[in-house]
C-alpha cells in the first residue's frame, strides 16, 4: 500500500493512445493526503525541449481548459512534471471515441448521434463566448473537430477533447500561431481555412456538419477527395457547390430537417452557416421526433468492443511527481522570445501555406508544422595551410581552377533543379 507523500504519485495503467508528441494513459493519482482518483494523463515525449512549440501548446491547453467550465468540455486538473516529462492531468472518461461508437454493432442511432452533436455544439459555443481573467472574450476556436476528439462515456456523457491547437485571444498564450500557417485535420477543415490566416467560429460549425454527415452517411464528407482536389474545392465556390450536391444526395432517406441542417453547416461561405448555439438549439428541437434509442439507452447496452491494448513506456510504473519548475524561454534581441518549432507526425494533421500558389506544394496529409531551418552558422577561420612543397607548386593553380569549375557547375545544377521544381508546382496547381 502506498504511503501518503508530500507530492502526488501516479500509478500508470494502460496506454489509451499514442501520437507524434507523446502518449495518453489511464492512471491512478494519489494526492499528498492519500486520496486516489482515476485520471487521464497526457505525457509529452522526454526528448522535447523545454521551449518547443509542443510544450508551449500543452501549457496553453492546460491554461485554456482550466478557464472553461462546461459539462461537454474535458476538465483539466493540473500540469505536472513526471520523471522529467511534462504532463497534462485531466478527468478520465471511461468510454470510446465517436468514430468507434459509429462503427459499433449496433452503431449510435440517429437520435443518439444528434444528442451527442448537440452537446458538442454547446461546448463549442461556451468556448467561443468564454471570458478570460481580464473579462475579455477568449474567442476560442477548436480547429480540430473530428470523431476521435469527441468522447462518449459509458453513462451517456459527452466530452470534447484536445484543445492543443485551439486558437484563442489571450496575452498568456505561449505557442506560436504564425498567420501564414494553418493547422488542422484536412478531412474536416472548412474551405476558407485553406487560404485564410485565422480560423473563425464558423470553421468549427463546419466541423459539426462533417460529423453529422458522417454519422448519417457512414462515410466522411470529404472522404473521396485527395489533397489536390481539396485545394480546388476550397478555392472555387462553384466547384464546391457541385461537390456538395453530390454528397448530400447520399443522405436520401434521412430526415429532411437533418439534411437541411447538414447542408447549412457545410456551406462554402462562413456567413451562410449557423452558429454553434443555433446548431445545438436546432438539434434539441429535433430530438423527440427522431427514431432509435436515446443516447443513454444506447450507452447502457455499450455494444463497443474493447480497444486493442497499446504498450506504453510508463505502463505499470508508479512515478512520484517532480517539483514543477517554470519553463525557460530563450530570448533573442530586444527581449523577443525565440520561436522554436517541433515536427509532429499525427495521422491526419496538415499544414497549409497562406498563398494559394504554394498551397499544393505545402499541404500534405500526415504533416504538420515543419521545423524551421537552423540559422546559417559562420564557419571558423581556416587553419593556415602548410607550405606548398616545391615539387607541388605547379599543381596548385591547376587544382584551384578545377575546384572553381566544379563549384560553378554544381551551383548551376542546383539553380536549374529549383527552377524546374517551381515550374512543375505552378503547372500542377493551375492545370491540374
Amino acid at each position: 500500500m502506498l504511503e501518503p507523500s508530500p507530492r502526488r504519485t501516479f500509478s500508470f495503467a494502460k496506454c489509451l493512445g499514442q501520437g507524434g508528441f507523446g502518449e495518453v494513459y489511464r492512471a491512478t493519482m494519489r494526492s499528498g493526503g492519500g486520496l486516489d482518483n482515476t485520471v487521464a494523463v497526457k505525457v509529452l515525449r522526454a526528448e522535447l525541449q523545454a521551449g518547443s512549440d509542443a510544450v508551449r501548446r500543452l501549457r496553453d491547453e492546460g491554461r485554456l481548459l482550466a478557464q472553461l467550465n462546461h459539462p461537454s468540455i474535458l476538465k483539466v486538473f493540473d500540469i505536472a512534471h513526471l520523471d522529467g516529462q511534462l504532463a497534462l492531468v485531466t478527468e478520465h472518461v471511461d468510454g470510446a471515441d465517436l468514430d468507434t461508437c459509429l462503427a459499433a454493432s449496433p452503431p449510435l442511432s440517429t437520435r443518439a448521434l444528434v444528442d451527442v452533436l448537440s452537446q458538442v455544439a454547446a461546448g463549442l459555443s461556451a468556448a467561443w463566448e468564454a471570458e478570460g481573467p481580464d473579462g475579455r472574450p477568449l474567442r476560442i476556436v477548436h480547429r480540430d473537430l473530428k470523431p476521435s476528439n469527441v468522447r462518449i462515456g459509458r453513462h451517456g456523457d459527452v466530452r470534447l477533447l484536445d484543445f492543443g491547437i485551439a486558437h484563442f485571444v489571450s496575452d498568456e498564450r505561449e505557442a506560436d500561431t504564425a498567420s501564414d500557417l494553418v493547422v488542422g485535420s484536412v478531412r474536416y477543415m472548412a474551405p476558407e481555412r485553406f487560404f485564410e490566416p485565422e480560423a473563425t467560429h464558423a470553421a468549427d460549425v463546419f466541423g459539426l456538419g462533417c460529423l453529422l454527415f458522417e454519422g448519417l452517411a457512414q462515410q466522411r464528407y470529404l472522404d473521396q477527395a485527395d489533397v489536390r482536389r481539396l485545394t480546388q474545392l476550397a478555392l472555387s465556390a462553384d466547384t464546391w457547390a457541385a461537390w456538395q450536391e453530390a454528397r448530400i444526395a447520399l443522405l436520401e432517406g434521412q430526415p429532411a430537417t437533418l439534411v437541411a441542417l447538414c447542408r447549412r453547416c457545410l456551406a462554402h461561405q462562413p456567413d451562410d452557416r449557423p452558429t454553434a448555439s443555433e446548431f445545438a438549439e436546432r438539434c434539441d428541437e429535433l430530438l423527440d421526433a427522431l427514431e432509435g434509442p436515446s443516447l443513454r439507452s444506447w450507452a447502457r447496452q455499450w455494444p463497443v468492443s474493447e480497444p486493442t491494448v497499446v504498450s506504453g513506456a510508463l505502463t505499470g510504473r508508479t512515478v512520484v511527481e517532480d517539483p514543477l519548475e517554470p519553463t525557460p524561454i530563450t530570448v533573442a534581441g530586444d527581449d523577443e522570445p525565440t520561436v522554436l518549432r517541433t515536427a509532429k507526425s499525427t495521422l491526419d494533421l496538415g499544414v497549409v501555406a497562406r498563398s494559394p500558389l504554394s498551397l499544393a506544394a505545402h499541404l500534405e496529409q500526415g504533416s504538420v508544422e515543419p521545423p524551421q531551418a537552423e540559422p546559417p552558422t559562420v564557419p571558423p577561420a581556416p587553419s593556415p595551410l602548410p607550405p606548398v612543397q616545391e615539387s607541388d607548386s605547379r599543381l596548385a593553380p591547376a587544382m584551384s581552377t578545377l575546384m572553381l569549375s566544379s563549384g560553378c557547375a554544381l551551383g548551376g545544377l542546383v539553380l536549374t533543379a529549383s527552377g524546374v521544381s517551381l515550374l512543375l508546382v505552378v503547372l500542377w496547381v493551375v492545370f491540374g
